[in-house]
């Protein structure tokens, strides 16, 4: 491989794997509006389902 097609796949797929995924954003939107227990008792829900 080219080292321009190393770069350019590293810089297109960095931002992809710095992103956190739905439950983790969910989760601290929790935390924020509603506190600790009630960002744990999301974390805890999602681990059952």
């Amino acid at each position: 491989m080219e080292v321009k097609s190393l770069i350019l796949f590293f810089l297109t797929v960095f931002p992809l794997i710095c992103t956190p995924g739905p439950d983790i954003l969910f989760t601290a939107s929790q935390g924020i509006s509603k506190g600790r227990l009630a960002a744990a008792a999301v974390k805890i829900a999602m681990q059952v389902k």
